[in-house]
């Protein structure tokens, strides 16, 4: 019988960081979706523009019991962030109004 092993972990050097400044969440009965993207206002624009345009950064898709973890760990970082630099704005208060049930799902837009 072959043992069996994990794989080998990715290669740290391949990872690669990118800012994210919107999150949009999707879920399921099996998982939850991160799409992390970046807004900007669109080209051409004037540079007090509100932020209109976009781009995908990355998506995640987890467990809801890994997504749960995660919210706690985050929570805690947001904690330790503000007891080291100062309290945050109220996260209610800089949540965009709930989108509009008719709206496209992340990812679904057209082209």
């Amino acid at each position: 019988m072959t043992e069996q092993v994990w794989p080998a972990s990715q290669d740290p050097s391949d990872t690669v960081s990118r800012y994210t400044n919107t999150a949009y969440i999707a879920m399921s009965q099996w998982d939850l979706t991160i799409d992390f993207r970046l807004a900007s206002p669109a080209p051409g624009t004037p540079v007090d523009a509100p932020l209109s345009v976009t781009h995908e950064v990355a998506r995640i898709v987890m467990s809801p019991t890994h997504a749960k973890v995660l919210a706690k760990l985050i929570g805690d970082a947001v904690s330790k962030w503000e007891a080291t630099f100062g309290d945050l704005p109220d996260a209610a208060k800089l949540l965009p109004a709930v989108a509009d049930p008719g709206e496209q799902a992340p990812g679904e837009q057209d082209e």
